[in-house]
C-alpha cells in the first residue's frame, strides 16, 4: 500500500512539474528564459525553472525540478541561486516549504 501511495505522489509531482513548465513557457528543467520587467524600462534577467519555482514558493514544482535533474547550483544572470531568490520572496514564512527543501538540499550537496 505504501509503494502505491508513493507512486501516486510521484505521478502527481511529475504532472505538476509538466504543468508548471508549460505555464511558464519552459520546455525543460534546465532551460533558461529571459524575464523582462518593463517598468519603467526593460530589465532583462536570465532565470531557470528552479528560480521561478523558488520565487513563487511552489515546493511541489521545485521538488519535481530537482528530481528531474535541475541544477541546485544554477545562478540567474544577476548571480542569485534558488535559495537567495526564495529568501528574498519570503514574506511572513510564505516560502517556508521551499526554504526548507532548498536548505536541506544545499546541506546535502555540501556534505
Amino acid at each position: 500500500m505504501e509503494a502505491k501511495t508513493r507512486a501516486t505522489g510521484v505521478q502527481e509531482m511529475h504532472a505538476h512539474l509538466q504543468s508548471f513548465l508549460r505555464a511558464h513557457q519552459f520546455s525543460d528543467v534546465n532551460e533558461p528564459r529571459v524575464k523582462c520587467s518593463c517598468l519603467p524600462f526593460c530589465n532583462r534577467e536570465v532565470l531557470y525553472p528552479i528560480h521561478l519555482a523558488a520565487q513563487l514558493g511552489d515546493a511541489l514544482a521545485l521538488e519535481g525540478i530537482l528530481e528531474a535533474g535541475g541544477d541546485l547550483k544554477r545562478r540567474t544572470s544577476n548571480g542569485d541561486g534558488p535559495l537567495e531568490v526564495a529568501m528574498r520572496a519570503d514574506v511572513n514564512n510564505s516560502h517556508r516549504a521551499v526554504l526548507s527543501l532548498l536548505s536541506t538540499r544545499v546541506q546535502l550537496a555540501e556534505f
